[in-house]
């Protein structure tokens, strides 16, 4: 069900805007409790506060004046005052000004988040509630039984705060973080005159290191802040404000890092920006989607999510994310993880727990679940926003503090909530099943780490390789896979395919002058290669056959076919692959690839093929 939480600030709209009949005939009082009204509607609050108190000198029992003062005192975080205003005219208020106090302190305590006080003043009320719309009471009611429900049902997380170095400035917010936790967020510091900038750290171990400034390419006198980073660390784009070339109010650039250097930021095409305000992206973790708030038209209410897709390298028009994730209030701040579908977003537009709550969402088919309310403590009466989720894990984001501080905090997200990411080892064409084996060593740079065995969907937790950069993975019968951290991240799967008897290896064509043996630059760079594969894959024994063209005798070809299949062995030898895993065949002038006798073609008949002649175990 969806409810369109209403704030204070809407609910206490002008009161003396509903006509000119008052519950006073004082003509002093009423055209003392107008003004009040006015300087209330412009945030003069200590002024009105102190004409309603001279109105009610002249009617003590001016209903409209009393309920107008409560708000005042609400406005101004008074609680206890708004409280004592009703205990001392409780005789004078009618049943609905009452009821009418009552629900504008639930309002108060439910965006408290002080939820059982607000059921109580809901509890007291009883009959007609004055100059309110029944459903916002209605959608109060049902807000605060959620949150309470929530409440009863908190998820146990335990929050930290980042360390030092890091919270060292007055404001930092909107985190994001590539696979190797690269932490990537917006700094505004209050004495610099409120210029925003990105800064980076990274964690190594346990320890984050100090943060700096991200690129003088990219900071500037301007504004910079809520960006987002590709999981490899290559691709930054992230929000400027008012510059020369804006095409909007806020608009999102584009930089790349290029041998360890950001370059300079790029304004994405009106594809992506609009005329009005877009900000808070999220890129996917290839670098390849973007998502993104505008409050551009065309949505379903104010602040909506959009979101464009790379396609040959250009950026597609943006498109709304519909009517399943947006709604008719604010909707913002996305994070798409890694799996790059299921997206975090903040919202006012669901039922929660106050403010902007967190939920998620998952593409099934094209299409959107029904948003999950994320729970408490996740979800809390305040707003929560800039939210990012590290491959291991951990979401941070920032919390502000009582001396009106944001500092960067993370908690380990719930199982339920959002699944490990998965490592799916696809082993194709069923060769595992023939050769009874699940099992899969996992390698680092030659250093065995462990062996997995591979339940029903060929999965394997993330976590289990997270720690290293680059992995090789093997099974009996496969070929080695070898990959990088971030190539798992990105892809999620891993297909191994079998070893195949017959296949060919290597084939080098064409590197042979004539009536020689010797091995071309080229031919030792494949050869290399090779011998690396071998190494890996110590199941595998090989069959050398050489080949020439048919220039001389059947005798002499048959020999120089056979010394240039040596001359591969003699230089395997050499990268450590033993003897007795390589056989040697000459087939002379027998085995042509083509039949063509010009010079240039018969060249391609000199040359040596390397296939696989059987899998030992």
């Amino acid at each position: 069900m969806r409810v369109f939480i209403i704030t204070i600030s809407i609910l206490f709209i002008s009161l003396c805007s509903y006509g000119q009949q008052f519950n006073s005939k004082n003509k002093k009082a009423i055209e003392l409790y107008k003004e009040a009204s006015t300087l209330d509607e412009l945030g003069n609050y200590y002024e009105s506060e102190r004409l309603l108190l001279e109105a009610l000198k002249r009617d003590d029992s001016f209903d409209e004046a009393i309920v107008l003062l409560h708000q005042v005192y609400l406005k101004r975080n008074l609680l206890s005052s708004s409280e004592s205003i009703l205990l001392q005219s409780i005789e004078e208020l009618d049943t609905p000004f009452i009821n009418r106090i009552l629900v504008d302190q639930a309002y108060f305590l439910n965006a408290e988040g002080k939820y059982d006080f607000a059921r109580d003043k809901l509890d007291g009320i009883v009959g007609a509630i004055w100059n309110i719309n029944s459903r916002l009471v209605e959608s109060l009611n049902n807000s605060n039984q959620f949150a309470l429900d929530r409440v009863k049902n908190a998820l146990e997380i335990d929050f930290e705060e980042l360390p030092t170095p890091l919270n060292k400035f007055d404001l930092q917010y909107f985190p994001s973080l590539t696979f190797n936790n690269e932490l990537i967020f917006t700094v505004r510091q209050k004495e610099r005159g409120g210029d925003e900038n990105l800064y980076m750290t990274r964690l190594q171990g346990q320890i984050w290191t100090e943060p700096i400034q991200i690129s003088e390419n990219i900071n500037s006198r301007r504004n910079e802040g809520t960006a987002t980073i590709s999981g490899d660390g290559r691709t930054l784009v992230f929000t400027a404000c008012n510059r020369p070339d804006n095409i909007g109010s806020c608009d999102l650039y584009i930089s790349y890092n290029e041998k360890e250097e950001w370059t300079d930021p790029e304004l994405l095409s009106e594809a992506i920006n609009s005329p009005e305000w877009d900000s808070q992206p999220s890129l996917s973790a290839d670098g390849n989607t973007l998502y993104f708030t505008s409050l551009r038209a065309g949505g379903y209410g104010k602040q909506d999510i959009w979101s464009s897709k790379k396609v040959d390298g250009v950026w597609q028009e943006a498109v709304n994310a519909g009517s399943i994730i947006n709604s008719a209030q604010d909707d913002a701040s996305p994070f798409i993880y890694f799996d790059n579908k299921t997206l975090i977003y903040a919202t006012k537009g669901r039922l929660g727990m106050g403010g902007f709550d967190l939920f998620k969402s998952e593409r099934l088919n094209n299409n959107w679940s029904e948003p999950l309310n994320l729970g408490y403590p996740i979800n809390n009466a305040f707003d929560q926003v800039g939210y990012s989720l590290s491959i291991d894990g951990w979401a941070y984001f920032s919390s502000s503090e009582a001396d009106g501080r944001l500092l960067l905090k993370r908690f380990r997200v719930p199982q339920d909530i959002i699944k490990p990411v998965s490592l799916n080892l696809k082993l194709i064409e069923t060769g595992i099943d023939s050769l009874k084996t699940r099992e899969v060593s996992i390698f680092s740079k030659g250093e065995y780490i462990k062996t997995i065995e591979l339940n029903k969907n060929y999965e394997v937790s993330y976590s289990e390789v997270l720690a290293y950069d680059t992995l090789e993975f093997k099974a009996k019968g496969y070929q080695v896979k070898r990959a990088s951290k971030s190539q798992i991240a990105q892809n999620m799967l891993l297909e191994m395919e079998p070893i195949k008897v017959g296949e060919v290896l290597l084939e080098i064509t064409g590197n042979f002058d004539f009536g020689s043996t010797s091995l071309s630059n080229e031919f030792i760079s494949d050869l290399d290669r090779l011998a690396n594969y071998l190494l890996n894959n110590p199941e595998i024994h090989i069959e050398i056959q050489g080949h020439t063209d048919d220039v001389g005798s059947s005798e002499f070809n048959y020999e120089l076919s056979v010394s240039r299949a040596k001359s591969v062995s003699d230089y395997l030898l050499t990268k450590k692959i033993d003897l007795d895993r390589m056989t040697i065949r000459g087939f002379g002038e027998t085995m042509p690839k083509t039949q063509d006798s010009t010079k240039s073609k018969l060249s391609i008949n000199r040359r040596v093929e390397i296939m696989v002649k059987s899998v030992r175990y």
